[in-house]
């Protein structure tokens, strides 16, 4: 009966053991596939920060081209805009010294022709004098 009991006691704590040592299997087994696991995901992880910190270097690299392209067409608008002002100005300039001078010749020609207009108005009256005198002299 001791034996009976002694073997099974045996046979029990044999069993345990195996048990116990598959048990101790699973969960290594399940460690190490948590282990490969959390491993691939942090491997996951840091290959998408790579790709995003990449994607947004090329996105504030072209942001930044962008800023600079558009201060550059910026400069170039002033530049022209600045240049039509300028020639524009000459331009008003230049057009406001021909009005002046036309305004000039103008006063000239205006006082030219006053004159000519007097002097014509003079010869008509001294030749109206002559005829009236020549006509009177001739009626007597």
């Amino acid at each position: 009966d001791d034996y009976r009991r002694r073997d099974q006691d045996y046979s029990r704590r044999s069993q345990d053991r195996d048990d116990q040592k598959s048990e101790d299997k699973d969960d290594y087994r399940r460690r190490d596939q948590d282990y490969s696991r959390r491993s691939q995901d942090r491997d996951d992880q840091k290959n998408e920060d790579r790709d995003d910190r990449q994607r947004w270097d090329k996105d504030y690299s072209r942001r930044s081209q962008d800023r600079d392209d558009q201060k550059s067409e910026d400069k170039d608008d002033y530049r022209r805009r600045d240049r039509d002002y300028n020639r524009g100005s000459q331009d008003r300039d230049d057009q406001k010294a021909e009005d002046k001078d036309d305004h000039r010749r103008w006063d000239q020609d205006y006082s030219r022709r006053s004159e000519d207009r007097d002097d014509q108005k003079n010869e008509d009256r001294d030749d109206r004098q002559r005829w009236d005198k020549d006509y009177s002299r001739r009626s007597q």
